[in-house]
């Protein structure tokens, strides 16, 4: 036993190494496997912000393009220059364009002429 107790002080490192060479075995593979669910998870939800983010951005786009072609049909229909449409009637038309989403620009530029009172040519 003596022995054993010297060559341990001596050689405590060899043990010690062992220990942790297993222990390490054993608790290394479940970090694994919760290291990688952990960065599946984060990989997916990083995917889903992106898509949401691109679709929002989809949405926007499309509300300035409709703005503008609305811009357009006023000036046609109405030969009314844009420098006439005041900015108070912009925020109003941007507010009528995202109301009736779901209607075609010709109403929407219909709707607008209505509201102030501007000839149909």
């Amino acid at each position: 036993m003596q022995k054993f107790w010297i060559w341990l002080k001596t050689n405590w490192i060899v043990p010690f190494a062992a220990a942790l060479i297993v222990i390490s075995y054993f608790a290394g593979n479940q970090g694994k496997t919760s290291l990688k669910e952990m960065m599946k998870a984060q990989k997916e939800d990083y995917e889903t912000q992106l898509r949401v983010l691109e679709e929002k951005r989809a949405k926007e786009k499309k509300i300035m393009e409709d703005y503008k072609k609305s811009l357009q049909l006023l000036q046609e229909k109405h030969k009314v220059k844009e420098k006439e449409i005041k900015k108070a009637n912009r925020a109003e038309l941007k507010k009528t364009i995202e109301e009736n989403k779901d209607k075609p620009i010709e109403e929407i530029a219909d709707d607008f002429a209505k509201r102030f009172n501007l000839e149909r040519v």
